[in-house]
Formats: structure tokens, sequence, C-alpha cells
């Protein structure tokens, strides 16, 4: 397994592992994956 440091390229993954890895970024992809449902 790898880690892909694109934001973006996180959500298009598997949504546990962007709520492992997530990123103080600013982007409303990853802000969106901490409120999402699964």
């Amino acid at each position: 397994s790898y880690i892909i440091t694109t934001p973006r390229m996180w959500v298009a993954g598997s949504p546990a592992q962007v709520r492992t890895y997530v990123m103080p970024y600013g982007c409303g992809e990853q802000n969106m994956v901490n409120f999402a449902p699964n």
C-alpha cells in the first residue's frame, strides 16, 4: 500500500484511509470527508 500526497487523490481512495491521514490543507474535499457518512 502507498500514500498519495494529493488531497483530491486521497478522496478518490478509501474514505477510511483519507480520514486517517487527513491533513490541515483546508481543502473542501478533505473537510467534507470528516463530516460525510460512510
